[in-house]
């Protein structure tokens, strides 16, 4: 479906090659993320990939981009495991997504850039610091809510894991001040965020 019906549409809009490539990497990435944590080769994210295979999403540098066409239009930015959260990546991939919108999608030139993830939330400030790539990441945003029953944040910091307790690892900074905090009774979440673009 991806070579027949998906490049076709990259080709008829005249969509590079190198966003198709980097685009469906999104299934090799997974792939061998979870061989990482499991030992085996297994794909669990075909629930996810209708938005790349309907061409919805793209990954325009560090970051990928999905057009949300619901009651309200919006670009929902993610965040790839393997992205480069440096803030001349992160700025180079949303330079590269504005030239990439005016070109294909310019009635969307004015739609608000939004993300949904746990590197938005306020505590890890206190946990990583200032001089944190994932903190200067937050500062280009203004948040709108955050939801601390969500758990799913335990999937990304703590692979393998989805139980707060002992036995959560500690081999990063943030996995052992979070793992403290949550211990302690607090508890995490996610936070939404929109693309200030005064702090650009």
């Amino acid at each position: 479906m991806v070579c027949q019906y998906t490049y076709g549409e990259y080709v008829s809009r005249e969509i590079s090659e190198d966003i198709f490539i980097a685009t469906m990497k999104f299934c090799t990435r997974f792939l061998y993320e979870h061989d990482n944590i499991w030992g085996t080769f297994k794909y669990v994210w075909a629930w996810w990939f209708p938005r790349q295979i309907m061409v919805q999403e793209f990954r325009v540098g560090a970051l990928e981009y999905e057009f949300i066409d619901g009651r309200e239009r919006e670009v929902a930015v993610h965040i790839p495991s393997d992205a480069d959260m440096s803030r001349d990546s992160i700025q180079a991939s949303l330079a590269a997504f504005y030239q990439f919108r005016e070109t294909y999608y310019p009635e969307w030139k004015d739609v608000k850039l939004t993300c949904d993830t746990w590197m938005l939330m306020p505590e890890l400030q206190a946990f990583l610091g200032e001089s944190s790539r994932i903190v200067g990441f937050q500062k280009m945003f203004e948040i709108e809510q955050i939801n601390r029953e969500e758990t799913w944040y335990m999937g990304w910091i703590f692979p393998g894991y989805d139980t707060i307790d002992d036995k959560l690892p500690e081999k990063t900074l943030l996995q052992r001040e979070l793992k403290k905090y949550l211990l302690a009774g607090n508890k995490f979440g996610i936070a939404r965020g929109i693309i200030n673009n005064r702090k650009k």
